[in-house]
Order: structure tokens, then sequence, then C-alpha cells
């Protein structure tokens, strides 16, 4: 998309909705724009795609339809999707992140410090956990879907879309190493994605964060691939105490990486030895500063990528392969395609595979021996016979291949089968012969109805007779839903032995029965045993770990995606939480049935700060440490004091002793010397006079100008000037020599 054509869109009107405010960034089919919500009055993310694609109706289709799903990942580490349509074209709109995005950040410059990539890998470690605990996985994770709140919390952004964006054609050669750059072995290999695989993505992303690049990045796509494939990440030694939360997740089997929430644990344990982190620094959107995409399109064919795209400084378009990827096998997989710049899943695959290599299994039908397969046979058509050379991995020795050979099972040769009847004649003459036969035999329904009868008295017998009140049996009775406690009175007179079992089923109360065996109304011999199973309630569910941080409120919406409630609130006082924020849980555990509240401990915010009576006669400079340390604020306030030495501090308030919030400001009284003062009037004084008048203020005399024993006609500094107590004076004497020189020079 034209970036120049795109800034003409500003104050056009999408759906008599949406009003474009400003150009934010720009990729190969879609642009990013902040936009007006005339109908709900606020600021949001506009995303419009290319005119182009509006044609492409199953595209279309499929990707508004993947917004609408996306839309209901409901979590504050999201970005939400409010709306979806079509003007021209496709479009989506979404919450506005006026942080702007981590790759915009680390392209100005800047690096988080360790404590500060922990806050934003512990909320991005949220966001994966509830998306895949809804079954979506982000596929994609990279600098650019990592954007910030004005308020310096972090969202995830196009999850959901990773998919469906990659399908779009002008997508399929855009910004190839740039995802690479967080591809997981599994992507490498064009094998299933999985969970795991955003986790390795996240660990890269956090790495490059502390250190401005991503690990293991070669100059070709396909050298990037072969180091991902066959060695772990290696990650930025700059990450300090986060290495080996991270470094688990940047392990080539998928296996072995930890889940979302098992890391989002591990990093609040590593925390509690961290300093406190400052906010998350922010550069803001706009275009081209905060590009949501790091390439521009430019004629002749290419794209040319911008600074921070390190190892890679020209990528070629499909019709220009590049030499260093080697020759596209015909095999239906175009090796270049690996990237995409809208930040979307160039390897989306169904069941591991490329979209267009899926093996279609089927057991052989009519085969030939002379072709190599018994019939019955497990086969798989679909695989190519140079499977090794798929997706430009061709070097990927020591990889497993992208493709493999079922093995099938033949069936064997002898098979236990009937043999065929014999037809024709033979048939036709064995019925007749039999059909003769039966003419002579009785008719077969009055035994029947005689095996009937039978069959009928002794039923009646064994209900009449059998169970009469003279049997050793008897008649269960109903015990579902009788609590446990009472069954010994529902049985009262019967000697069977009660076996209790215990479940859990939704729905069902505490201590009651939720089945029996045998059932209700079934015969049961004495000393027999009546086995019933006892409620212990609802089923238990995981308590979600990602609500420490979250508001109450937001913790009960976290808490009842799983059927669970908010219970007891405690509040107490924590340093590195603000009031109103879920330090963690009451009691410590893991599961609770659902419908039950959770006990929560809420911040009451840090505890109070008494202010020092000791800052009283300290410097300014040891006063402010001492109360900057005591986590209080400083504010100086100059006070004139004869007595006391300049940058003293007089007094504070409030005063020593006094009990304060912590981060309240205390202001300190500072001494500023004595207070000045104006120099008088002495002209027509006597030296004398003049001297004793001068230094009854505290200034100083040092000299004269002018013939000694006249007046005074004036003064250094001069009279009604502003002077500090101690300022040196020069008195002025009348010079009649000089005034009638001048009266000569007049005359």
């Amino acid at each position: 998309m034209n970036p120049t054509a795109l800034t003409e869109m500003v104050d056009r009107v999408f759906d008599d909705r949406y009003r474009i405010e400003e150009l934010v960034g720009v990729g190969a089919i879609s642009a990013v724009f902040s936009a007006f919500d005339m109908v709900e009055d606020r600021r949001v993310a506009l995303k419009v795609f290319d005119a182009a694609l509006a044609s492409d109706e199953p595209f279309v289709e499929r990707l508004l339809e993947a917004a609408e799903q996306a839309s209901v990942l409901g979590h504050p580490n999201i970005v939400e999707i409010l709306d979806w349509g079509f003007d021209k074209g496709p479009y989506i709109v979404s919450e506005l992140c006026e942080g702007g995005s981590l790759a915009a950040l680390l392209e100005e410059g800047h690096r988080l410090a360790t404590s500060q990539a922990l806050v934003m890998a512990l909320e991005c470690a949220r966001a994966l956990n509830y998306g895949h605990e809804q079954g979506a996985i982000h596929r994609n994770l990279t600098p650019h879907n990592v954007l910030f709140t004005a308020d310096h919390h972090v969202r995830v952004s196009d999850y959901g879309l990773a998919t469906v964006l990659a399908e779009a054609p002008a997508a399929q050669s855009s910004r190839a190493l740039e995802n690479v750059r967080y591809a997981s072995p599994e992507q490498a290999r064009g094998r299933l994605v999985g969970e795991s695989s955003d986790m390795y993505s996240l660990a890269l992303v956090v790495s490059e964060a502390v250190s401005g690049s991503a690990p293991q990045v070669s100059e070709t796509v396909v050298g990037t691939l072969m180091d991902r494939a066959e060695a772990p990440a290696v990650l930025d030694e700059a990450l300090g105490g986060l290495l080996p939360s991270l470094e688990r997740c940047g392990r080539v089997d998928p296996q072995q990486r930890p889940e979302a929430e098992e890391l989002a644990i591990s990093l609040l344990a590593t925390a509690e030895g961290m300093p406190r982190p400052q906010a998350l620094p922010v550069v803001g959107i706009g275009y081209p500063g905060n590009m949501s995409e790091v390439t521009l399109l430019v004629s002749g064919g290419s794209r040319f990528v911008a600074e921070s795209s390190e190892a890679l400084t020209e990528v070629v378009e499909p019709d220009q392969p590049d030499q260093n990827i080697g020759p596209a096998p015909d095999n239906g997989f175009d090796a270049s395609v690996v990237g995409d710049p809208d930040d979307t899943d160039a390897f989306a695959t169904e069941d591991g595979l490329p979209k267009d290599r899926v093996p279609d299994q089927n057991v052989a039908q009519d085969a030939h021996p002379e072709d190599g397969v018994v019939e019955g046979q497990v086969v798989d058509d679909s695989v190519p016979k140079d499977a090794a050379s798929l997706g430009g991995l061709e070097n990927l020795e020591q990889a497993d291949p992208v493709f493999a050979q079922l093995s099938g099972v033949a069936v064997e040769a002898e098979l236990d089968v009937p043999q065929p009847a014999p037809t024709g004649r033979s048939t036709r003459v064995a019925y007749e012969e039999t059909a003769d036969d039966a003419d002579d035999r009785l008719p077969w329904w009055p035994l029947a109805l005689l095996v009937v009868l039978i069959a009928g008295a002794t039923a009646a017998w064994v209900y009449f007779v059998a169970l009469d009140e003279t049997s050793d049996s008897a008649a269960v009775p109903d015990l579902i839903g009788v609590q446990f406690d009472e069954i010994a009175g529902r049985l009262e007179g019967r000697s069977w032995e009660v076996i209790r079992l215990e479940d859990r089923v939704d729905g069902t109360v505490v201590g009651s029965v939720i089945s029996q065996d045998p059932g209700p109304g079934k015969p049961i011999e004495s000393d027999d045993r009546l086995t019933v199973t006892v409620s212990l309630g609802n089923e238990m569910v995981e308590i979600p770990s990602d609500i420490v941080g979250l508001t109450v409120d937001q913790a009960a919406s976290r808490l009842g995606t799983v059927g669970l409630l908010v219970g007891r609130v405690t509040e107490e006082e924590n340093e590195a939480l603000d009031a109103g924020l879920v330090i963690g849980l009451d009691e410590p555990t893991t599961q609770m049935p659902t419908g039950q509240g959770v006990d929560l401990r809420v911040s009451a915010g840090p505890e109070d700060r008494i202010v020092p009576p000791g800052v009283v006669g300290l410097s300014i400079g040891d006063a402010t440490s001492l109360l900057v340390g005591l986590r209080l604020q400083a504010f100086e306030e100059p006070t004139f004091d004869p007595d006391v030495e300049v940058g003293t501090v007089l007094a504070s308030f409030p005063p020593g002793g006094e009990v304060v919030s912590a981060d309240s400001a205390v202001t300190l009284f500072v001494s500023a010397g004595p207070e000045p003062v104006d120099m008088p009037d002495i002209v027509g004084l006597q030296l004398d006079e003049a001297v004793d008048v001068i230094e009854a203020l505290g200034l100083i005399f040092i000299d004269t100008t002018g013939t000694p024993g006249e007046e005074v006609i004036g003064s250094l500094p001069p009279i009604g000037a502003e002077v500090d107590v101690g300022t040196e004076v020069t008195i002025i004497l009348n010079d009649p020599v000089e005034e009638d020189e001048e009266d000569e020079t007049d005359g």
C-alpha cells in the first residue's frame, strides 16, 4: 500500500462511523490509522486492508469471520477487537494502544531494564495463557505485536488473525526475515504448531527487548531456520535473573518448554529478588516513527527493509528468486514464503504440513502386485518423491524430514472368509428338494407357542413365589438425592453391606447420593453389597494464576471464566502493588470447586511512613536523601535566618514524628541566610555619619571616592538597591574641583 496515498485518507469516514485521524503504520496488505468512533465517542485503531483484496471474496469472508471469533478474547493483556466490516474493502477496528509498539521502542534506540522486561514478559505470558485456555494459538508473536497503552501496560495484538492474514496473496512474500527472526524450530521444519511455539517466540522477543537484537539471526532465511532447528535459542546475558525461566522456553523440543501459566508463576517468583521496576517506556504512535510494519514499497520489484532489520537489507519479490535460498522446488511449496509484513503466520499449516501437502491416507483398492502394493495396504499418495528438498530446508541434514512415507500394514495373503455359495442350477435344485420334504413335517408355530407359555409361567412363579415375604432378597429403595447419613434409616432391617464411593459432579449437593448399584427397584440378596456414590460437591477447577496485579473487578471477571467467584476480600499493606490490586489468595491452594468463592488478599497500598525528626539541622542534600529512602518526596522552601548557615534545614512540614502515607510530600524549610536590606539614603551626611548608618544594617564600608571632608552624594551599590547583609559598600563624596571644571566647560 502506498504510504503517500494513505496519508490523503485523513478525515475520511468509514461506514458513517469511523473518521480517520492519523496514519500510524503501513504494510503490504493493510494500513493502520488512529480514528474517532463517532458513535461511541472514543478513539480507536482502524486497520484498513488493500482495496485490491475486496474482490477476493473467500479471503474477505475468512478475515471477517476470524475477526468475529477473535473478538471474544477478553483479557486485559490482549488488544480488544471492537468492530469489523466492509467499506470499499475489509477493515477491523480495535482498541487504540497509544503507547506504541515494542518494535518502535527498539527502533528509537531504547532498551528495557531487566525488571521492566520481567513485567512485559509476565503480561505477555498472561495473554498467551488466556488465549491457550481458549484454544487460540497466536503463531506470530513479534515486537510489532507487543503494544503499550498510554498507562504503560502491555497488549498483545493480532491474536487469532495470524493464520488468515497469512493467506492473503500480497502477504506471501513480505518481510520474510522479519518473521523468521521469531520462528520456533517446529515452524522452521514446517511441523504442527502448538502453544509451545508461542512460548519460544516470547523468549526471543524478551531477549531482544533487553539487548536490541533477536538471537540466532543469520544473513539468510535458510541460515536462520537451520540455526533454530538444530540448537536451543541463545538468549542474551543481559536478561540476568530471567535467563533460567526463558531458556526453558527456548528449547528445541516443544515438550520441554513450559506452559504460559508455568512461565508466569516462575516470573513472579523471580520478581521477589529484583528491584522495583520503573514504568515501561513508551514512544507513542504516529507514522513513520512508529510504523506497525518495517518495510516500505518502492519501485523495481524489491522491498527495502528499515534499519531495525539488522541482518537483511533487501528482500527480493517472488519473481526474483533469492540466490541464498536456492531454487524453489516444484512441489507446490514456496521456500521464500516465510514472513508477513502484517504480522501474520506464514507457517500456518494443517496437521503440521503446508496446506497444499496434507497427506491423504487411503487404503489401496484393486492394487496390482507389480506396483509393489498389496491390496488393503495403507498408503500415502500425497508424499512427494523428493521430500527432503521441501520448504528451502535442503541443507538441514540433521532435521527430521517434513514429510514421511507411512509404512502401512500388509494384509495376510490367506484370509478366513466364507466361500461363495453354488450358483445356477444346483442352488435351485437344493431349494426344490427342501420344499418337497417340508410337506411331510408338522407346522412350527404350535411348538413356538408352547415355549412362550412355559416362559410366562416361569416368570410368574419367580415374581409371586421366589420373591415373596419369606424370600431372603428384597428390592433396593431409591436412594438418589438422599444424604448418606440418612441411608441407615432407609435400610433399617436389611443386612446389606453398604459400600461408599465418592465423586464430584456439578450441580449436586455435598453428601448426597448421586448413583447406586443395584439401581432402585432391583432385587438384592441378604448380605450382598449395595454400592452408593456420594457427592463431594462440584468439580474442581484450577484457580487462574494471572489474577495477581488485577483489580478486584478484573479478578472477578477472570475467575468467572472458570466458574469461580470472589469470596472474602482482605486488605493488607503491600510495597509492590498499588491499593486495590490483588496480591494473591488468602489460602495457599490451586484448585476449588466451581461456584465457590475464592478469598483474595488485596493491597491497601504501602505501609504508612513517619516523618523523621532528624532532618532538622541537616543539609538540604542529606535531608532529601533521607526522605527519598523512606519513600517520601522532599520539597525545598527557602527561609531567611541570620543565625543559621545557608542550606541548613530549619524545620519540616509535616513535622518530624507525624505519620503520613507513602509517597507523601514533605516540605523542608531551608536557611537562605539573613534577609536582604535596601541601601539607605545617606546623601548629605558626613562620612562618619554615613558609615554608622551602613554598618547598622550589617553592611561593610570599604572605601570612598571624591574629596575628603566633603558631604556624601551617593554610594555603590546605589541608594535603594536590595543587597545581602555583609555586602561591601563604597561611599561617594562631593568633589568641588570636578564641579568647577564642569562649570567652566559649560561656560
